[in-house]
């Protein structure tokens, strides 16, 4: 059986990846202190390596697994609500307070149906904003804080200082 362990705080999330007969898989996610186990959760159809990690805003816990965000109730395990984005990944993510800042992956991205490859939810996994992009031709490939903005990599080559309360460009240079 493979597992994957989480700590935040006190608490540790354990996956294990449990195969049925069917074929399909079962992840399940014990929270637990010690030795005493608070709740736990079964996501059907996931695979072990597809979860990329787990935070914490105030008392909600966020799992982020391949193409989606899960919010759960901490003290409950329950799912509170779900936000998928297709069949695009997520690369990766920066939480910051409230907003949940995310990079899609983009070989995989779908710029007809998103606006941006980087985009901001809000605790309630609503977006909030997508970053503007310098050239419509262009899309961003890493994202990183600095101070209170994000600077976004693009594939052609600029450094574009992103506004985290909007997501507009504040400046940009060129580095290749």
């Amino acid at each position: 059986m493979n597992v994957l362990n989480f700590k935040i705080e006190s608490i540790e999330y354990i996956c294990e990846e449990l195969k049925k007969d069917s074929g399909k898989n079962l992840i399940i996610i014990s929270s637990k202190n010690k030795d005493k186990i608070f709740w736990k959760l079964i996501l059907r159809n996931v695979l072990l390596e597809e979860i990329k990690g787990f935070h914490k805003i105030w008392n909600e816990l966020f799992i982020i697994v391949n193409n989606k965000i899960i919010k759960i109730d901490i003290n409950t395990g329950k799912k509170i609500i779900e936000k998928s984005f297709g069949n695009t990944q997520i690369n990766k993510i920066i939480i910051r307070k409230e907003d949940i800042y995310l990079l899609l992956y983009y070989y995989e991205f779908d710029s007809k149906k998103y606006q941006s490859n980087i985009l901001c939810v809000n605790n309630f996994l609503k977006i909030k904003w997508y970053a503007e992009l310098f050239d419509k031709d262009d899309i961003y490939t890493n994202i990183i804080t600095k101070g209170k903005n994000i600077i976004g990599y693009t594939w052609n080559g600029w450094d574009c200082t992103i506004n985290s309360d909007n997501g507009k460009i504040k400046n940009k240079r060129f580095t290749k």
